[in-house]
């Protein structure tokens, strides 16, 4: 994987992912060197990443050499909050004790990456930093007629927004399906009932969960460029499913680690995204993408298809031709 990797140059845009599988996570990863250099980022679960784990990221950063203009490799912390210690049964209006707890193993897991951080940096003589707290909450639904409900729902987000900052202040946050527009049925677009878009945070999420639907996916960016604009935000994030997405050859839509395609369809939307400029107005709305969270990430031994679309993805992004010059292996190999 490393020597596939190793080929491609770095992409213009910040890529973040959901977590690296644990065996990439060690000093020895010449991959997990080579990814943090083409994508800027190497991600990590936050409720269970050790500081040996948080020593290789930093090592790997520092040996990304990213080059020119381009800033450094950074660190993502993903974590689910509001799934850990919340009682499961419990409305957002409650603020009893499942709720305390919610909140403060929240504070001592990021602290605990904090703290390794610093420890790896003074070891390493570096200056890694988090960039990014990646959060996926889909515990709580607004409601259309309920008040309190969605005052609770906001003061759960919020609180959640102002601990990472707490930790990691310059980090952005990014929520999945923030903001997101999907389509319901036919003619029908809804945004996605998990926010109610007075919360804190620093983007809204277009979702790419269906790479073959070029229109679909295209439509649902724009739409949700659009939401963004009327409220007053700019920063559009993309979340990305490589070799991996829904499928719709069924009754109903299923989700599937491993999703055949053809990468060509991977290799024109790593082309839109990272060079929609050249293109003309017929790539927008990915014009307006300012990051990318990858899900799964192309290291996630899960989704082996995820590795081969990406470089497709990488290829497109940069400019390289469509296929490489033999098939790219599945996702392994460290």
């Amino acid at each position: 994987m490393a020597r596939e990797l190793s080929v491609l140059p770095p992409l213009s845009k910040v890529h973040y992912s959901w977590p690296i599988s644990d065996a990439f996570l060690t000093t020895q990863s010449a991959a997990l060197r080579e990814y943090a250099r083409v994508t800027g980022s190497v991600s990590v679960r936050g409720e269970t990443v050790t500081a040996e784990q948080i020593d290789a990221l930093v090592l790997a950063c520092k040996q990304a050499h990213r080059g020119g203009a381009l800033d450094g490799a950074s660190i993502a912390v993903n974590y689910s909050p509001w799934h850990r210690r919340f009682g499961g049964d419990l409305p957002a209006t409650d603020t009893g004790p499942t709720a305390t707890a919610e909140v403060e193993m929240f504070r001592r897991r990021l602290w605990a990456v904090r703290d390794a951080l610093g420890e790896a940096n003074r070891r390493h003589e570096t200056n890694v930093g988090v960039s990014a707290v990646i959060l996926d909450s889909e515990r709580f639904k607004i409601s259309s007629s309920n008040r309190a409900i969605n005052e609770a729902i906001t003061r759960k987000y919020d609180q959640i927004y102002e601990v990472a900052k707490e930790a990691f202040p310059r980090a952005r946050v990014e929520w999945y399906a923030r903001g997101l527009v999907h389509k319901v049925s036919e003619g029908k677009w809804s945004v996605v009932p998990y926010f109610t878009l007075q919360e804190k945070g620093d983007s809204v999420s277009c979702q790419v969960y269906e790479v073959p639907s070029v229109a679909r996916m295209r439509e649902s960016c724009q739409r949700t460029v659009a939401l963004a604009g009327e409220n007053g935000r700019e920063a559009v994030t993309a979340w990305v499913a490589l070799g991996a997405g829904f499928d719709r050859s069924g009754l109903r839509p299923r989700w599937r680690f491993n999703l055949d395609y053809d990468p060509a369809f991977s290799w024109t939307l790593g082309r839109d995204i990272n060079r929609s400029l050249e293109h003309g107005r017929g790539a927008t709305p990915w014009d307006a993408v300012k990051a990318v969270v990858l899900y799964p990430s192309p290291l996630d031994l899960r989704s082996p298809l995820t590795f081969t679309h990406f470089l497709a993805y990488a290829r497109g992004a940069v400019g390289r031709p469509e296929r490489a010059s033999e098939p790219p292996p599945a996702c392994v190999g460290h």
